[in-house]
């Protein structure tokens, strides 16, 4: 049994099918639309069926095609948490910032300690906040870190002199 090569009428695919199939209905493998597969040698079109000339109590029973996927077309949905929209990691991450720059204000007289207070502030007021817990934390233990070693350094006379 030899093969024969068939185009699809729909997605104009070229098929191979056994001889025996010629005159009968086969389904393209791409768009898995169903169409009588004809003889290619015969110069002959296929009657191709137009939508308004169907009966309308027929039921169709080809399947749809498949619709192709797109690149961009995802199973899930995801957005990355904004920065500026909702403001939800803002006060955690302030925290964490005034924590670690109070480390270096520990050499200028007094400012370690009100960039400390704020940073032990903001992180207790972002610790509500599910998306900044973590930030607000880490913001807080920078911040008294922070002031535990400015008053060591204090309490030994290596501090700041007035």
């Amino acid at each position: 049994m030899a093969d024969v090569r068939v185009i699809c009428p729909t997605c104009n695919a070229e098929l191979a099918i056994g001889e025996e199939h010629l005159g009968k209905e086969v389904e393209c493998g791409s768009c898995l639309g169903a169409f009588v597969a004809e003889d290619p040698k015969s110069k002959k079109k296929p009657y191709k069926m137009r939508r308004t000339e169907r009966d309308e109590d027929e039921e169709d029973v080809r399947p749809r095609k498949k619709k192709k996927r797109r690149r961009d077309d995802d199973d899930y949905d995801y957005s990355p948490p904004s920065a500026s929209g909702d403001g939800s990691s803002t006060l955690g991450v302030l925290s964490l910032v005034f924590g670690l720059i109070s480390f270096p204000l520990m050499c200028c007289c007094y400012l370690n300690v009100p960039a400390s207070l704020a940073g032990i502030a903001l992180g207790a007021i972002g610790l509500a906040k599910p998306a900044s817990r973590s930030l607000s934390i880490a913001g807080i233990a920078c911040s008294i870190i922070s002031l535990v070693i400015f008053g060591g350094m204090f309490a030994i006379g290596m501090g700041p002199k007035p």
